[in-house]
């Protein structure tokens, strides 16, 4: 697993030991990453700087598959030139690397490769619903970045690797990502509708996320491209309604664009602008979610 100690890696990592998988975590700072993790004889930590073009071989040994979880936080500053690179070559060049490590060992045979992508790569609609089947947007940094990133996954069908690529929504977790970013300004009463109100959040409660994880890992019939998000897809402003609501603040005090604008930059269109996706395949699997609304799954996270 790469990026086992963000958000979502912990909470899979976590996961996976409670369901008695063998897991080799390659991090950046391993000893840090040790210190994430429960000790366990089914976890090995291995130091890897995709910066040094550096993946450790043995990484691979005794693995069968291999879970993409790595990447720059794209919320973290604004998105200037340097941090743009970042966010790529995060996701893309730490895959093509592990891609040339297999190129260079044919011994090691990967069955499937589980990697990560965005929803982003539909580009912003408001009007138009997305599923697994629908066209990528040709315009835009995150939709470059998801494109180019599939498309280095797919690259590993060449060794006869199978594909699961998961496209990940809006997160909801009480560790991190929006809603910890969201929860302060609210419960002192500062919150408010972004832009317009009525752009589309597209979501997915964390625990879902890893059991879709968990699903793709494990099953077979879960290969492909997978909206990673739940069936209830709702406006920024129904969303305020209800994170308003379960937190028992009131919430009127809106962010007008411009203001995004001037603070955020570019990054200010993950926020006012968004996609209805549908989780098509998910559904026509029978996954069964844990949170399919989203006012149970904001209760779990906040009032637990």
């Amino acid at each position: 697993i790469t990026g086992a100690t963000g958000l979502v890696g912990k909470e899979l990592v976590q996961t996976l030991l409670t369901k008695k998988h063998k897991v080799h975590i390659v991090s950046r700072d391993s000893k840090r990453a040790q210190s994430v993790f429960p000790q366990s004889n089914l976890l090995k930590f291995f130091p890897w700087d995709y910066h040094k073009d550096n993946f450790p071989i043995e990484a691979l040994q005794d693995v069968d598959k291999i879970v993409h979880l790595m990447g720059e936080n794209i919320a973290e500053g604004r998105w200037n030139n340097e941090q743009k690179a970042e966010i790529l070559n995060s996701r893309v060049e730490s895959l093509k690397q592990i891609y040339k490590i297999l190129e260079k060992n044919p011994d090691y045979k990967i069955k499937k490769l589980i990697s990560t992508s965005a929803i982003g790569i539909y580009g912003q609609d408001k009007t138009q619903k997305f599923d697994e089947k629908s066209t990528t947007q040709q315009v835009g940094f995150l939709p470059f970045v998801c494109r180019e990133w599939e498309k280095m996954a797919y690259k590993f069908q060449k060794f006869g690797t199978e594909i699961s690529i998961l496209r990940v929504g809006i997160v909801l977790s009480k560790s991190g990502g929006a809603l910890k970013k969201m929860l302060l300004p609210f419960k002192l009463g500062m919150g408010g509708v972004l832009g317009s109100g009525q752009q589309f959040m597209s979501w997915i409660h964390i625990k879902d996320l890893v059991n879709l994880y968990i699903m793709a890992i494990e099953e077979n019939k879960y290969g492909g491209i997978i909206n990673a998000i739940a069936p209830q897809v709702v406006t920024n402003k129904e969303f305020t309604k209800t994170l308003s609501k379960v937190i028992n603040r009131p919430a009127i005090i809106p962010v007008p664009s411009i203001v995004l604008k001037t603070t955020l930059g570019e990054m200010s269109e993950i926020l006012l602008q968004g996609q209805w996706v549908t989780p098509q395949k998910a559904l026509d699997l029978k996954y069964q979610y844990e949170f399919e609304n989203l006012e149970p799954a904001l209760s779990n996270l906040i009032n637990k």
